[in-house]
């Protein structure tokens, strides 16, 4: 499993956010609360019922393409994704069931 942390900072009054230590502070008014959010980037290898590995990845806004080894086939279950040349693209809808609207 492979597990790296971001931190991204928010300022709600300017309603921008930025990666700190990556990128410049989009915001940099001290009397605005600059709100912390750490966003975990995940590679994970899943190992399917017939012992099929797959390596599940989180979205990464920084370089969310870069891979030991190219994919030899992608599923990208968020818009966000956009590879160059993936053989075999699917776009697929996916939709969660929400238990209880106090969740939505």
């Amino acid at each position: 499993m492979m597990n790296e942390s971001r931190l991204f900072l928010r300022c709600a009054e300017r309603n921008v956010y930025w990666v700190h230590g990556v990128e410049p502070a989009r915001c940099t008014d001290a009397g605005h609360e600059h709100q912390q959010h750490e966003v975990h980037r995940h590679r994970d290898v899943v190992v399917l019922p017939d012992d099929t590995p797959l390596t599940a990845v989180s979205f990464d806004l920084i370089d969310p393409y870069v891979r030991h080894r190219l994919p030899d086939y992608g599923l990208y279950l968020d818009r966000r994704w956009q590879p160059e040349v993936v053989p075999g693209l699917v776009e697929v809808e996916v939709a969660v069931p929400c238990p209880t609207p106090a969740v939505r």
